[in-house]
């Protein structure tokens, strides 16, 4: 009891600290007659919208933010970047060509011991040479298509030409020359010589003289004899030799020619002046109309 009463004895009155006790912050009794304030009540203060909260009950959080970060990033960006195309193997390609160049080769060594390559040239030459002799009758052929009997292509020149009667002087330049020669449709061996003449002949009667105008140019080294020949191979006129620079403007055919229409064939024969040799010939096509209204 008597301890009791010792323990009840040093309790500190109340609203005074205890001697030597640090509890300064312990709460006053109010004084008498005046009602101790409810402090409790007073409104707390929020904290600032950007004021930052404590992180001391989310250490682990903290600490691992950065670590969770870069790893996000890392799984980011191995998803975005696209697969890398593989580099280009060269050692495959020269193994390949190497490879390639072997069996060409072998295929040219079994070709030389199956055959001999000296003859396989040779056929190829000559097939070559075929190739090109056609090439040039059907050329031939092209520049000579008008039929000509072979007593007009093997007729000889013994040197007789037309008369001044027959043959005139021409009166034109030799650039009108040149004109109407490139104006004939001629075929043959057009290097040799030039001529013109009228691609139409028209008569009312078949004893009329028909205007025919051809003309041998200035430009010419050789005489000139020309034929004209149905669709027979019948010879319906032939000229002397004509010289150099002079025109024959009217002829009259041997033989009776039937009214109408009918397509002649012209040969032209040029041959030396002195040695009398054939030097080439060019053919042409002239349209006789007699009697037509």
């Amino acid at each position: 009891m008597a301890n009791k009463k010792n323990k009840k004895a040093k309790k500190p009155a109340v609203g005074k600290p205890a001697a030597g006790s640090n509890n300064k912050g312990a709460k006053k009794a109010p004084p008498k007659g005046k009602k101790p304030q409810n402090k409790s009540k007073k409104p707390q203060q929020k904290p600032a919208k950007n004021q930052t909260k404590p992180v001391a009950k989310n250490s682990e959080k903290a600490r691992s933010a950065p670590e969770m970060k870069e790893k996000n990033k890392k799984q980011a960006s191995t998803k975005k970047q696209a697969p890398k195309k593989p580099a280009f193997d060269f050692d495959k390609l020269s193994q390949k060509l190497s490879a390639l160049s072997k069996k060409v080769k072998a295929f040219a060594d079994k070709c030389k011991k199956n055959y001999d390559m000296k003859k396989v040239f040779i056929a190829l030459g000559f097939i070559a040479a075929v190739i090109a002799v056609t090439a040039i009758v059907i050329v031939l052929i092209a520049n000579n298509n008008y039929s000509v009997p072979d007593y007009v292509k093997n007729a000889d020149y013994k040197g007789r030409v037309e008369s001044e009667a027959i043959a005139f002087d021409m009166d034109i330049s030799e650039n009108q020359q040149k004109a109407l020669s490139k104006a004939t449709k001629s075929k043959g061996d057009k290097r040799k010589f030039d001529f013109f003449v009228n691609d139409t002949i028209v008569m009312n009667e078949y004893d009329d003289p028909a205007l025919i105008e051809f003309g041998s140019a200035d430009t010419n080294d050789c005489v000139l004899v020309f034929y004209i020949i149905d669709e027979n191979g019948q010879e319906l006129y032939r000229s002397l030799g004509i010289e150099p620079g002079r025109q024959v403007r009217s002829i009259s055919f041997f033989d009776e020619i039937p009214y109408g229409t009918q397509n002649v064939t012209l040969a032209v024969l040029g041959y030396d002046a002195k040695t009398f040799k054939m030097v080439g010939m060019q053919t042409a096509q002239i349209k006789l109309e007699i009697g037509v209204d």
